[in-house]
């Protein structure tokens, strides 16, 4: 809540020149729902009960006379709208000196504060949070004053009555007229700091700002010199943009049938072009390095009354995730939220809407018709300002379900009667079986293509022991992968080697020995944290290493060199210039490209046969689907290819499921929220995802670590 407190303890900053005299600075509008609330304390510094506390709407527009409001006694309608009351807006201080008005009206209120006619304090410029219950602090009674002064006309000397001038403070009771002569009498004023207005129609007005009012005294104001027939600004449309951007302001006397010269400034940057269609009409193009503040139309050398314009810095959607996938004959409503030079959030920012596809088409309010499947781009510009997002358009939602597994166990069964513990791996072999890391279980599992669950490997106790797969121990398993023979490979991360599953039946360790990082002949080598493994279409194996930064490769024979990257960071380019942040899964596809989701980076890297690294998608955090970098990450763990070139990408600290096709459009394919549940696209749900496979059928199968469940998901 922006507060600007009038009489004993603030004053109100507006604008000095004349024309200014009735309109205050626009703010954000208070809601029906709300409630204003705050303590009175009286002259002794303890709460005052019994103290009248009346709200005054701020008529900020200055068209039309405010809605459900009373003229208060003596007051008169001026061009700024009445200076009112609304007659129910007004409490009684309790024991506490405590008071709460309920539902305050639209707008923006000044408070009074009134135990006598001599002892009042007063706040100006309060805005309402929308729907929220606002505290406005403490408010101290003082003795009033006097205020006196004199009215000019110092611009046209020919001007010598100004009887029934209004002298007053905006958005107060304290009102009072002028005489002949141009004198005035403001009584009973709280003490403070005040913005003077006069005006008269014919005459002009004037406007003056801090001055002061002193408890018990008759304090002199300085005059209040009239400027007739100056301009006035009432609305700017719209009332948020960017550099580049037209927006016509609306008003009287803008110079158009005297010919005067004329400006317009964005808080003292001036206009790029101007054109003044009449005299109530001007459209102005806002300038590169325009800020958000007043905007002023200056007619010759007389400015306008400032109207508060915001100037956009930047543009973002306001939804995400599933809300940019639609289905085929459905429609979907986006909004923008806009950020003003200050930092100020501008909700509902003024765009021009595009569609760049012929799977959607895009209203003007940003109402988005789905007609085929595929995607589309849809962009929003303002003036210099643009930001694209992709929609993703859907015959049907992906279909979700729980294909093995239920609590945090170890259990051989079918399908839910299964039990696992910390899934960390998933590999598919070419009869559809499902082989995966029970990690924490120190066994490989196999999984049937009817789910059914039994152990292949591992005696559930940990250990570095090669022999039958029976009699086999090893650590925590993280990658897993086949080759073209049938035999399966693991890494083992507490003993930073690889295994070897033979068609034979046996285990053995096929290259590493201990942590560090040292290319060499199988045993010989040396890898540190491992997170994946992918196998090519010759046999190489490769080796995601997470806290080298490195990809491995194993040749058949056992031999391990470095294929890509170097120290930790983020570089593409060749192999040995590549950096990596901190790789986490590893896919191949049929060509002899390799993929890597570097979390550390956000992003999806692809490393080409030659070892030269580029990014395909990602490089920030977030959940963004997109094209190339515009699309985000949060945890990419796991990695699928299928045969189309296709990447799935198990999103572990997004919940979610997405897809990497190979032009780099990245979409969601199921998921968002974190827990479990079964059910299409974005009514599913997981929990930390690990590895991805993909059987002979086109299924997709996730390792939901957080769950211990194998899920399956068909398109």
């Amino acid at each position: 809540m922006r507060i600007r407190l009038i009489g004993l303890v603030a004053t109100l900053s507006l604008g000095a020149t004349a024309c200014d005299a009735l309109h205050l600075p626009l703010a954000v509008t208070a809601r029906a729902s709300g409630s204003l609330s705050g303590t009175i304390l009286g002259q002794d510094g303890h709460p005052a009960a019994g103290v009248n506390v009346i709200a005054y709407p701020v008529d900020l527009k200055g068209a039309v006379p405010l809605k459900g409001a009373v003229p208060l006694k003596g007051a008169v309608p001026y061009r700024g709208g009445y200076r009112t009351a609304a007659a129910d807006v007004q409490a009684i201080t309790d024991s506490a000196g405590h008071f709460t008005l309920q539902q305050p009206p639209e707008g923006t209120l000044n408070l009074e504060a009134v135990q006598s006619d001599t002892l009042k304090a007063f706040k100006a410029e309060i805005t309402v949070s929308r729907d929220q219950a606002n505290d406005v602090g403490q408010m101290a009674l003082q003795p009033t004053g006097t205020l006196v002064g004199k009215v000019t006309a110092p611009s046209n000397q020919t001007v010598t009555n100004f009887e029934g001038v209004d002298v007053f403070i905006p958005g107060s009771s304290y009102v009072a007229k002028a005489d002949a002569s141009g004198n005035f009498t403001l009584s009973n004023v709280a003490a403070g700091s005040f913005r003077l207005v006069a005006s008269k129609d014919g005459l002009g007005r004037a406007a003056l700002t801090g001055v002061v009012v002193r408890s018990n005294a008759t304090t002199t104001a300085p005059d209040l010199g009239l400027v007739a027939n100056g301009p006035q600004t009432t609305q700017v449309v719209p009332d948020n943009a960017a550099p580049g951007a037209e927006v016509t302001i609306s008003g009287t006397a803008f110079g158009a049938s005297t010919g005067d010269s004329l400006q317009v400034s964005f808080n003292g940057s001036p206009a790029d072009r101007l054109r003044r269609i009449d005299d109530q009409t001007i459209r102005a193009t806002i300038p590169a390095g325009a800020t958000t503040g007043n905007l002023v139309v200056t007619v010759g050398t007389s400015p306008s009354n400032p109207i508060a314009f915001k100037v956009l810095k930047s543009l973002t959607f306001a939804q995400s995730g599933w809300d940019f996938t639609l289905l085929k004959g459905g429609t979907g409503r986006f909004s923008v939220m806009g950020t003003d030079t200050a930092g100020n959030p501008v909700p509902n920012a003024s765009v021009q809407w595009q569609i760049v596809g012929s799977a959607a088409r895009v209203d003007a309010s940003g109402l988005v018709s789905a007609v085929s499947t595929g995607s589309v781009l849809l962009k929003v510009t303002n003036g210099s300002l643009a930001s694209t997002a992709l929609i993703n358009v859907l015959g049907a939602y992906p279909s979700v379900s729980t294909f093995a597994g239920s609590t945090y166990g170890f259990q051989d069964g079918v399908g839910a009667a299964a039990q696992f513990s910390s899934l960390t791996a998933i590999a598919c072999d070419g009869q559809g079986n499902l082989f995966v890391a029970d990690a924490r279980n120190y066994r490989v599992r196999k999984v049937a293509p009817d789910g059914t669950v039994s152990t292949f490997a591992g005696t559930g106790v940990k250990g570095n022991q090669d022999g039958t797969r029976q009699t086999a121990q090893f650590g925590y398993l993280t990658g897993l992968a086949f080759d073209s023979n049938g035999n399966l490979f693991a890494f083992d991360n507490d003993y930073y080697r690889i295994r070897r599953f033979g068609t034979d039946g046996t285990v053995t360790t096929f290259a590493g020995s201990s942590k560090g990082n040292l290319d060499g002949t199988a045993t010989t080598a040396r890898f540190g944290y491992s997170n994946g493994l992918a196998i090519d279409a010759a046999n190489n194996l490769y080796v995601a290493e997470t806290d080298n930064a490195r990809i491995r490769k194993v040749a058949p024979d056992g031999t391990v060199t470095t294929f890509a990257g170097s120290t930790p960071g983020y570089v593409d380019g060749p192999a040995s210039v590549a950096k990596f942040s901190s790789p986490q899964a590893i896919a191949a596809d049929s060509v002899g490209n390799l993929y890597v989701a570097d979390k550390g980076s956000y992003s999806i890297r692809k490393v080409a046969p030659d070892g030269s690294v580029t990014t395909i998608a990602g490089g920030s955090a977030g959940t963004q689907d997109g094209i190339g970098s515009s699309a985000q990450f949060l945890w990419p763990r796991g990695l699928a290819v299928d045969g189309l070139g296709n990447v799935y990408v198990a999103d572990s600290d997004g919940y979610r499921i997405r897809r990497v096709a190979p032009d780099g459009t990245v979409t969601l394919v199921a998921g968002g929220n974190r827990g479990f549940a079964d059910g299409t696209g974005p009514n599913a749900q997981f929990d930390y995802l690990r590895g991805l496979a993909i059987d002979p059928s086109g299924a997709l199968f996730v390792a939901d670590y957080g769950n211990n469940r194998i899920r399956r998901i068909t398109f």
